[in-house]
């Protein structure tokens, strides 16, 4: 764990897999103030690493390297935000398959957003049946189709169990697909790609009961 102090201005915080420089996400500028830096030496250490907006003085982040994630907490350890990123541009056929992200947002209490952040919109009339979007979400599957008459269609699946309708909240604009829950916090979850039958990309899954185990662990180590 490295505690540092933020200015408003990037920062370099020294670890022992070397120097990351800690700056501002392009969304705003956190208040000054102390920030702990919980760090996984499980894969190459990150140049650089944001600090959300919303991350509170005494806030913490927690950073999985090798499973390219990265969470941010309150002073109570309290959830913001869980991210998962996934390469751009690797091998795929069209920008709007290729996932870049899968963010996880914390509301109230229990309820959470899980948005799939792709690289671009769709420029081209789509020549096959449809296309889709995959969530996983511990063993629930959400499946968001976009067909080539331009319908969409919103379905689910628990399990090894067939897909079928699905009403719950969710909303596409091209760039990003959201779903809204109120389960299923401490779930991991990942995400996929494809059109009709040919796969487009597919995430690492996001280790949530893991990166709790060790922010938890560390934070009885270090101290709270």
């Amino acid at each position: 764990m490295y505690r540092f102090f933020w200015r408003g201005e990037p920062v370099e915080v020294s670890t022992g897999a070397g120097k990351i420089t800690v700056s501002a996400s392009p969304a705003g500028n956190p208040p000054s103030g102390y920030r702990d830096l919980i760090l996984i030496f499980d894969g190459p250490s990150p140049e650089s690493l944001e600090l959300i907006l919303d991350l509170p003085v005494e806030g913490r982040v927690v950073y999985d390297p090798a499973a390219l994630s990265v969470e941010y907490r309150d002073g109570s350890g309290r959830l913001l935000l869980q991210r998962l990123t996934d390469p751009r541009a690797d091998g795929l056929f069209a920008i709007n398959q290729d996932i870049v992200a899968v963010e996880r947002s914390f509301g109230p209490e229990d309820t959470f957003t899980i948005s799939l952040v792709l690289r671009g919109k769709r420029g081209i009339r789509l020549e096959a049946r449809y296309e889709a979007w995959q969530l996983f979400l511990g063993d629930h599957l959400y499946e968001y189709e976009v067909l080539r008459n331009g319908s969409e269609v919103s379905l689910h699946s628990l399990g090894q169990a067939p897909l079928g309708p699905y009403d719950g909240p969710v909303s596409f604009d091209g760039l990003q697909l959201s779903y809204a829950f109120a389960e299923g916090a401490g779930l991991p979850f990942s995400a996929a790609s494809y059109r009709t039958t040919v796969k487009g990309d597919v995430t690492a899954r996001f280790p949530a009961p893991e990166l709790e185990g060790l922010y938890l662990t560390a934070s009885t180590a270090c101290g709270e």
